[in-house]
């Protein structure tokens, strides 16, 4: 299994220790390597190394799980699955939901092909998921930022909405903004997944307490 780091420790300490190889992951164990792997690509933007430490923190903390179940959902759709999945067909959701007969299975799949299945719909290329997730990244509303991290994230946010439309209107000429406004509507894909994932976690502590969630899980609900 990987490391139980929180956010702050892995802020400091950065990628933890990699798994021993023929370990089989668990779905605990692939959740906090994708969320790893999704603040070690915050890390390395260029704006980041704008911000102050303190601006940086909040920066990560908003978006990091979000952009985590993103790229889940861009690598799942990448390998031609129709639903999110961790490598070696390992379920997003921990094997020991199967023990708890309330949760929805209408939930749960919706879930885990809701983004997916707009993916195929808009035939979303990996350049236009790439500037996607960077937009829904750079968030200047969140609240804590100063004001000088706030225009900074903005700019940026611009910058990458700018690419996206470039590339809307090289594929689809005259008819551009209807793509452009279905590519950002995969925000708000993302926020009820999310919401959805937040149910599906208070469901988890009610009828679950004693089992350990990761600290990053944790950190992010």
């Amino acid at each position: 299994m990987c490391e139980d780091l929180s956010l702050d420790q892995l802020m400091i300490s950065g990628v933890p220790k990699i798994k021993d190889q023929g370990v089989r992951f668990t779905s605990h164990d692939w959740v906090s390597m994708e969320i790893y792997s999704t603040i070690e690509f915050m890390k390395n933007l260029d704006l980041v190394h704008i911000l102050t430490s303190n601006d940086l923190m909040i920066f990560v903390k908003n978006a990091h799980f979000k952009c985590a179940i993103f790229f889940i959902a861009v690598r799942s759709y990448i390998s031609k699955m129709e639903f999110m999945t961790f490598p070696d067909n390992v379920d997003v959701f921990p094997e020991e939901i199967s023990n708890v007969p309330d949760y929805s299975p209408k939930l749960l799949n919706r879930i885990r092909t809701l983004l997916i299945s707009k993916f195929r719909e808009f035939d979303v290329s990996k350049e236009e998921l790439l500037l996607i997730v960077t937009i829904i990244i750079c968030d200047p509303s969140v609240a804590g930022l100063s004001e000088f991290s706030m225009n900074i994230i903005s700019q940026y946010q611009r910058i990458y909405s700018s690419a996206l439309q470039a590339i809307c209107q090289n594929k689809c000429g005259a008819s551009w903004p209807t793509r452009f406004t279905n590519l950002l509507f995969l925000s708000n894909i993302l926020t009820k997944t999310i919401k959805d994932l937040d149910d599906v976690v208070v469901l988890f502590k009610y009828h679950q307490p004693a089992l350990p969630l990761r600290k990053l899980v944790k950190d992010s609900f």
